[in-house]
């Protein structure tokens, strides 16, 4: 399960590399665009392919080349993220916060063209 994710956020027919997409407002179901009331805040390119390696034997993969930074363009509060492949289209999603999150950042006030940096970023299956 986890080397297919991984092999879909290799896809596409863009740039050869997926991307993390930081958005604010309630998170749509993964196959819903977002909407009006959801603000792209921060984009963060992952490492040109393989942007992880393939599922070690606990059934976890960790992304290459971290840390990864990107440029907050939307001062705001992200509430969830997206993992997209190169052509945009979204392999997963799940909730952002200080705690009992997806993905876990110490502060979740973005301030305009703030850096935001991804420290460590893991997708771990069942076993």
């Amino acid at each position: 399960m986890v080397d297919s994710l991984v092999a879909a956020v290799d896809a596409g027919g863009g740039a050869a590399h997926g991307t993390v997409k930081f958005y604010d407002g309630t998170m749509p179901a993964v196959d819903v665009a977002t909407g009006g009331s959801n603000h792209l805040l921060v984009a963060v390119n992952l490492a040109n392919a393989p942007s992880f390696p393939a599922a070690d034997s606990s059934a976890q993969a960790a992304a290459n080349s971290v840390p990864l930074s990107g440029t907050v363009s939307t001062a705001g509060t992200p509430t969830f993220f997206r993992v997209t492949d190169s052509s945009g289209n979204v392999v997963f999603q799940g909730t952002v916060g200080t705690s009992a999150a997806d993905f876990i950042f110490a502060n979740t006030t973005w301030s305009l063209l703030g850096t935001v940096t991804i420290s460590s970023l893991t997708i771990t299956g069942p076993v």
